[in-house]
């Protein structure tokens, strides 16, 4: 057994201990729905140790990411509808199937062709789901906002990118904050909301994550206060 195997069988065998009738009980209790805040915060911790380019850091916030997965994985099994070995056989035929161009030695493609295969062969897959596939077809609603206005940015508009598309960008934020008025509560959160959907554009065209960006000037705006 190789050095990782042995590493995830013990992670496995933990979390099987603490859900067992003699483990604890608070892991015990735990389903999947109440774990829903815990993946998301440890999901933001783990983006906040990339931040901080410290490894050590990093590989601490990664365990406790991978912590949540097994546990997800072990509640499932005890209803015995799927394990932690169907979690990564799923994700291992998936990376094989929407990799053509490296498993079946296709023809090379460039950025934008490969990004038009992948979405064509997810789109193929939610229909042998009996999904109805549409251009938005895998973006979650559950998304931060600027997250998901990045993801529709990616759908509709152009993959390669030129001045036009920045300047076109620029002038629609422009646009927005000349019209913008605060004094009717209802109409200035609509004209806020385009503006910052209009900014999520600029972002987009400018190679710019926008959550990355107002993540950023957000620790900016703290260490500020905090000097």
């Amino acid at each position: 057994m190789t050095r990782t195997a042995e590493a995830i069988n013990r992670l496995v065998s933990i979390i099987e201990t603490l859900r067992s009738p003699s483990g604890c009980p608070w892991d015990a209790a735990q389903t999947s729905a109440t774990l829903k805040p815990f993946l998301l915060e440890e999901t933001y911790e783990v983006l906040e140790a990339i931040d901080s380019g410290k490894p050590d850091a990093l590989r601490e916030e990664l365990g406790d990411l991978l912590m949540q997965i097994v546990f997800h994985a072990r509640i499932f099994e005890e209803k015995q509808q799927f394990d932690l070995a169907d979690v990564a056989n799923e994700i291992s035929k998936k990376l094989i199937r929407r990799h053509p161009h490296v498993f079946e030695k296709s023809t090379e493609l460039d950025q934008a062709s490969l990004r038009e295969q992948w979405n064509h062969i997810k789109n193929k897959e939610k229909t042998k789901k009996d999904e109805s596939p549409n251009l938005f077809s895998g973006i979650p609603t559950s998304l931060p906002a600027l997250a998901r206005a990045r993801k529709t940015m990616e759908r509709t508009n152009p993959k390669d990118i030129e001045v036009q598309h920045q300047e076109k960008a620029y002038k629609e934020v422009s646009h927005g904050l000349s019209r913008l008025k605060l004094d009717d509560q209802t109409q200035a959160e609509t004209e806020l909301g385009e503006i910052l959907f209009s900014l999520a554009k600029l972002c987009y065209v400018s190679k710019i994550d926008p959550e990355e960006a107002l993540r950023k000037a957000t620790n900016r705006y703290m260490s500020f206060y905090l000097k």
